[in-house]
């Protein structure tokens, strides 16, 4: 999934803990921004894989990966093993501290969520690759409709 879909779902799973007392407004922007920052492990894979620190590269290599995806292409903190490691770490954390473990669970959570999705539902694993501005971007509607959901429901729960 693309970055601004895994920030609205964690965003959408923070709008719980907020009305639920766990996590404050200004939590639930943290909580978007720590999903996004999970992926920035492909790209120290990437650079570990071939020495190119290039973003451009990189963005091209990434969109390719999408389009022909391989568990290869992932860390072990986006395949099931790292999850049984992480899940854990973060449950104890949530005994500790409701709200980081919170804050940590739904960032994940959602993210492990929308990059497994493709795998129980066929609907979300037809990205196209596109050129824009000479970089390579794998894009799909199905992708940025149900972004457009969430964010949709994230306002109206916020009203």
């Amino acid at each position: 999934m693309f970055p601004h879909a895994h920030f609205m779902a964690a965003i959408l799973g923070a709008i719980f803990g907020y009305k639920y007392g766990y996590i404050n407004f200004y939590d639930i922007l943290l909580t978007g921004i720590l999903a996004v920052i999970i992926d920035f492990d492909h790209y120290l894979l990437f650079f570990l894989k071939y020495g190119i620190l290039n973003p451009v590269t990189f963005l091209n290599k990434m969109a390719e990966i999408s389009v022909t995806y391989s568990e290869n292409d992932r860390s072990f903190i986006h395949r099931k093993i790292g999850m049984l490691i992480i899940f854990p770490i973060i449950g104890t954390v949530f005994l500790l501290s409701t709200r980081i473990g919170f804050i940590l669970f739904v960032a994940y959570g959602t993210h492990m969520l929308l990059d497994h999705l493709h795998k129980f539902n066929k609907t979300f694993s037809g990205s196209k690759i596109v050129n824009i501005y000479g970089m390579k971007i794998a894009w799909d509607i199905r992708e940025e409709l149900l972004f457009v959901i969430m964010t949709g429901i994230s306002i109206y729960m916020l009203l």
